[in-house]
Formats: structure tokens, sequence, C-alpha cells
């Protein structure tokens, strides 16, 4: 194996156990009810719901639909077309599914109740069978949790094709930070998630995709 890349795979396995090990930590203060989390969390979503308009909450809810289980999950088989070796596939898929249950499981295990009903702004009157799925608790949040992963795999294919211009990878690399920005700052705008609910999501989300990268490298 080439040095580059056996460096490559030790920095994103290195990345995936940070990321893994944060989440844990952020989940044990998220867990003990941290004053300062609490804190964190109310004057955020106070401060940006003053600093979004309630016009684009329709906009903004339009990503909640996107962000559920069963449009991601689409999403992702779409894009693992992309990848040849079915090995590889099933383990991504693996990785997602296994995360998904860590998140669902953490909602059920860590008290820590969604945002009050005053701040909620969600203003769709549709919903998918994942969104009547509904433990009380939100973190973290699985939007996050299922962009962060879709998205991270989607860059990974990026950076493997050939393109005729750079120009063109980094448009496409901007759109999917535009993506991901507007998704994770939803969350919390609508009333939906508190920020460390976002956060988690991430954080997991990042750990199991990145693990989904290192087994892609090998």
């Amino acid at each position: 194996m080439p040095k580059k890349q056996k460096n490559l795979k030790t920095f994103v396995l290195a990345l995936s156990a940070i990321s893994l090990f944060l989440f844990l930590i952020l989940s044990y203060f998220v867990s003990i009810d941290s004053l300062a989390l609490n804190n964190f969390d109310l004057s955020l979503t106070v401060n940006l719901q003053k600093l979004i308009p309630k016009s684009f909450d329709t906009t903004l809810s339009f990503l909640s639909i996107i962000g559920t289980f069963e449009i991601i999950t689409i999403f992702l088989i779409i894009a693992l077309t992309k990848i040849k070796s079915t090995k590889n596939k099933i383990i991504i898929l693996v990785l997602y599914v296994v995360g998904s249950s860590i998140e669902l499981i953490q909602k059920l295990a860590v008290y820590h109740p969604t945002p009050p009903a005053n701040f909620f702004r969600y203003n769709l009157r549709f919903l998918f069978p994942s969104g009547f799925v509904q433990t009380g608790d939100s973190f973290p949040s699985g939007h996050a949790f299922r962009t962060v992963f879709l998205l991270t795999i989607i860059g990974f294919i990026l950076l493997t094709k050939k393109y005729k211009s750079e120009n063109n990878k980094y448009f496409h690399f901007f759109i999917l930070l535009l993506f991901l920005v507007a998704m994770l700052i939803s969350r919390v705008s609508l009333g939906e998630h508190w920020a460390t609910d976002v956060i988690g999501g991430a954080l997991l989300a990042f750990s199991f995709s990145l693990i989904s990268v290192y087994k892609c490298l090998i």
C-alpha cells in the first residue's frame, strides 16, 4: 500500500475516533443535564429565531421533509450506485443502520426534552411515517445524523471523481456545504431541536461515515 494512502487511512480513522469520543463526552454532559449546555441551547435558539425571519420557515420546513429517514435513505442508495464495490456498499448501509439505531436508542436512554412548543415553527402539514416516531426527547438529532452521514459519503465520491475543471469540484462541494449548513440551522431555528442535539447527531454521523470512508480506502 502506498505511504500516502496509508497516512490518509490513519488520518481518517483517527478523525472518526475523535468524533466518536466527542460524541460520548457530549452525551455525558447532556445526560447529567448540564446547566452550561442548557443555557447555551436556550440562548442560541432564542437568538437564532430572532435572526431568521418567519418568512423563511416554509423553506426551512421543506428541509425537515428532505432530512427524513425515508428521503435520506433513498438519496444514500442512489449515491451508493457510484461506488463499484458491492462489499463497500453493504458496509456503508450497515453502518448507516447501526448509527441510526444508536441515535434512536440515545433518544430513549438520555433525558433531554425537545424545545417547548412556543419555539416550534415547522409549518407544513405533511409528515412521513418516521415523523410520527416521537420519544419526547431530542438528543441526538436524527436529521443531523442522516444529513452529515449522506454528505460525507457524497463528498468522498466527489473526491474520487475525475473533473475536467477544478472549479466544478469546488462548486459541488460548496453546494454540499450550503445544504449542510441550512439543514443544521433549520433544526434549531424551527424549534425542533436544541443546538446540542444537532452537534451530537453531526458528531455521531461523522464518526460512522468516516469509518465507511476508511473501509472504502482499503
